[in-house]
């Protein structure tokens, strides 16, 4: 390879909601990662194999994770395609196996934007590039696939001065969102994003054992977050139990040659730590130690809720109760509600959400007395329908939309 290409060596990026990057952060600190450097959507940091695969396997709030491979510096499209062929991707994957790239382009650290046609153009570029690099080598190329590669590579593009750019290839460690999961048999509307849930409930220290509840709950995000937190229960656990069921390949990481040689030493190990985490958890769970109380006056979304707590087998630590949430009063003196009440984003429903914003709020003032509330809103004037001051505001979004969680001390 020439000097325009450098390898890197335990460089990792991890993707994050907007808002995140904060909790992102200080939970890889966590996992004993180094020189993090938070950026919009993610943070850039560098781990041993044992340090990433800690964060891979036990991180609540990445979206991705992503094993950074080299870094390519030019001018022009045509010399990045040139120089994306010197790459020597059978050592990273077989001609056999299928692969899948998405292009994103940033800025760089002046301020500069990208000046080359799209970034669907240069992930075509790269894909050429690397099945002619394969049909030069071997006589043919492995195949594109769209929905269940191989190889997932991230390229990321942007301008170091006025002439030259640097195009940064990761390869995705998991394949899949590691938001996703897999408590759910199926989704119920839109749910919360399970690391948006996870960063909100860890707003309370997951050893506190004050009552927690969701008067709204629907499916159950944010107390099945809470509960897998409380009791350090690891965010990939359904993947792990289908990793022992079907003894096959579930991560990216375990498919391709250079990235399953790369953490060969520590895979089996951390699968089996994070795996007896898991058991050691779920058992905390069935004593009853922890008390999850959740609401909703809509019965079919409780349903699905219980539904994942049978599929995950977890019992006990869960009250689950088919009720409107202004007829519920708690019989303790203090304790924690989290809730995602509706945004009113629909037509004609805006007047109606106002009225249930505020009357929640007059329900707190009358009823939660010494408790602290975490409530998801969206952006704008729907929360000062509230009519309670807030002690904090933490900026996220919910997918598109932006939102606040705002914590309110009732006293």
């Amino acid at each position: 390879m020439t000097n325009n290409i450098e390898l890197k060596k335990n460089s990792y990026f991890a993707s994050c909601p907007k808002g995140l990057e904060e909790f992102l952060d200080y939970e890889l600190a966590e996992f004993g990662t180094k020189d993090r450097n938070a950026t919009k959507g993610g943070v850039n940091f560098t781990a041993s194999e044992g340090a990433a695969l800690d964060s891979l396997l036990g991180s609540r709030i990445a979206s991705r994770m992503f094993y950074h491979y080299c870094d390519i510096t030019m001018g022009s499209e045509q010399e990045f395609f040139e120089m994306a062929k010197q790459v020597k991707w059978e050592e990273i994957f077989r001609v056999t196996q299928s692969f899948k790239i998405h292009c994103l382009f940033g800025q760089g650290p002046t301020g500069m934007g990208v000046k080359f046609k799209s970034p669907l153009y240069l992930s075509q570029l790269l894909k050429d590039s690397i099945c002619d690099h394969f049909r030069e080598q071997t006589g043919i190329r492995p195949d594109v696939d769209k929905y269940n590669p191989d190889l997932e590579i991230l390229l990321h593009i942007s301008a170091t001065d006025h002439d030259r750019y640097v195009a940064k290839i990761y390869f995705d460690l998991a394949g899949f969102s590691l938001a996703h999961r897999g408590y759910r048999l199926k989704s119920v509307g839109a749910p919360l994003r399970e690391n948006l849930a996870a960063a909100m409930v860890s707003l309370v220290p997951k050893d506190s054992h004050l009552p927690i509840i969701d008067p709204m709950c629907g499916s159950g995000t944010l107390l099945m977050e809470r509960a897998l937190m409380s009791a350090n229960i690891p965010p990939s656990f359904m993947h792990l139990r289908k990793k022992e069921v079907s003894k096959r390949a579930v991560w990216n990481l375990e498919k391709t040659p250079f990235l399953k040689q790369f953490f060969a030493k520590k895979w089996e190990k951390k699968m089996d730590y994070f795996s007896e985490l898991a058991k050691e958890g779920i058992q905390k769970l069935g004593s009853d130690k922890f008390h999850l109380i959740g609401l909703d006056k809509n019965n079919f979304p409780l349903k699905e809720f219980k539904s994942s707590l049978s599929h995950c087998n977890i019992k006990g630590s869960f009250d689950i109760r088919n009720m409107d949430a202004f007829n519920f009063t708690p019989d303790f003196g203090e304790g924690v509600v989290f809730i995602n009440p509706p945004y009113g984003h629909r037509l004609g429903e805006l007047q109606e959400t106002e009225e249930l914003y505020h009357q929640f709020g007059e329900k707190l003032k009358k009823d939660y007395k010494g408790f602290t509330a975490y409530i998801l809103a969206p952006h704008g004037g729907l929360h000062k329908k509230i009519g309670l001051r807030t002690s904090r505001k933490i900026p996220v979004f919910n997918g598109n939309i932006e939102c606040r969680i705002l914590e309110y001390k009732l006293y």
